[in-house]
């Protein structure tokens, strides 16, 4: 829509904004970059890292599916239980530090032996 002098009208120009707004909802969306942005803005919601409770229940799973694998102990390593590091608060203070709290495995925080041989999971 122009208008006699060859402007754009203002109804061209906030619907040109609100369809790129949308574009990069869209782009944020399929690359993961709300993910991003989310941990990086997790002090706004008091949450910084991955909750207790929630990864001590991943954990669990990831546990029993390497149990039921019939692989040998050296595939089962690469399972995401002995691969996977998690960042959890454990102090509640809103803040990632020292080993104790980031880069946690699922074998400091969940229990896993082989029902076979009895050995840990993660050797």
């Amino acid at each position: 829509m122009m208008n006699k002098k060859g402007d754009m009208s203002l109804t061209t120009v906030i619907t040109g904004i609100i369809l790129l707004i949308v574009l990069l909802v869209v782009v944020f969306f399929f690359t993961g970059t709300f993910n991003t942005i989310g941990k990086k803005l997790g002090f706004i919601s008091g949450t910084l890292g991955d909750d207790l409770s929630i990864t001590v229940q991943a954990c669990q799973n990831y546990c029993e599916t390497a149990k039921n694998l019939p692989n040998p102990l050296e595939r089962i390593k690469s399972m995401p239980f002995c691969t996977k590091p998690f960042a959890i608060d454990k102090n509640n203070d809103g803040k990632i530090e020292g080993s104790d709290e980031e880069n946690l495995k699922c074998k400091e925080l969940v229990d896993c032996t082989d029902s076979v041989n009895g050995e840990a999971i993660c050797g």
